[in-house]
């Protein structure tokens, strides 16, 4: 039986991703080495970060059985297929949240202080920190 390899959580580090090299070198892995490319050195792995962290609410369970698993992934599917429907029609994107709305208006006031030279770049990154801390 081939050693099983699990975690609980999606890489968010460049370094903790399995490259082509790494998979190589597990035998049960190697059907799927000619489908993983290589590593893009410039990419940016937050959208797999997003959706990791997004399904793993959608399921709620670390291992889902077969039937709890596919149910979830259809209706995963038809969100995704409506919210591309929508986009193509033109719709505007839904509205966000009200904390998320308030964070945004922060945001964009401590932008316009240091444009306007109300704020050094010290004080905007000190005020940047503080109010994501608070966000959160």
């Amino acid at each position: 039986m081939p050693l099983l390899i699990e975690f609980e959580d999606i890489p968010n580090n460049k370094t903790e991703i399995a490259t082509p090299d790494i998979i190589k070198s597990y035998e049960h892995l190697n059907i799927i080495t000619p489908q993983n490319p290589k590593l893009d050195s410039n990419s940016d792995i937050h959208l797999l970060t997003a959706f990791n962290k997004r399904w793993n609410a959608t399921v709620g369970r670390v291992h889902p059985n077969l039937w709890y698993f596919l149910r979830k992934l259809r209706t995963e599917e038809k969100r995704g297929s409506l919210a591309i429907a929508a986009t193509r029609r033109g719709d505007p994107p839904p509205p966000r949240k009200r904390k998320y709305r308030r964070l945004q208006e922060r945001i964009d006031r401590l932008q316009q202080d240091y444009r306007r030279g109300r704020r050094t770049a010290v004080q905007y990154w000190e005020a940047m920190v503080y109010t994501v801390a608070q966000f959160q």
